[in-house]
């Protein structure tokens, strides 16, 4: 047999009141507690709620490895623009247009 791909409409969770696969409606839900708007998944036979898992095991064991960048390093800003000067040299910038056929 061929693995073949699966439409998404044929996609199907399992009914949390019966343990049977079923399809989904979205609809908005408003919490009262929270005063947020959120979008819930409902099965459609029996419209019982169903929640989406919390966290799966791999995040929460997860380490970062030596070649994995520091979250301080990434917020650094690196590069500060500058009204009236270009981002580069302008030779290089006539030359990158002489390729496309521009003039400046």
């Amino acid at each position: 047999m061929k693995e073949m791909p699966v439409h998404v409409s044929n996609v199907m969770l399992v009914d949390p009141s019966n343990g049977l696969p079923t399809k989904v409606k979205v609809k908005a839900y408003y919490d009262p507690e929270s005063g947020k708007k959120e979008h819930r998944r409902y099965a459609v036979g029996s419209g019982s709620y169903i929640a989406k898992p919390k966290y799966l095991e791999y995040q929460n064991a997860w380490v970062d490895g030596e070649k994995d960048t520091e979250p301080d390093d990434v917020t650094q800003v690196t590069y500060k623009s500058a009204l009236g000067q270009r981002p580069m040299p302008s030779d290089v910038l006539k030359e990158i247009a002489n390729r496309r056929g521009h003039v400046f």
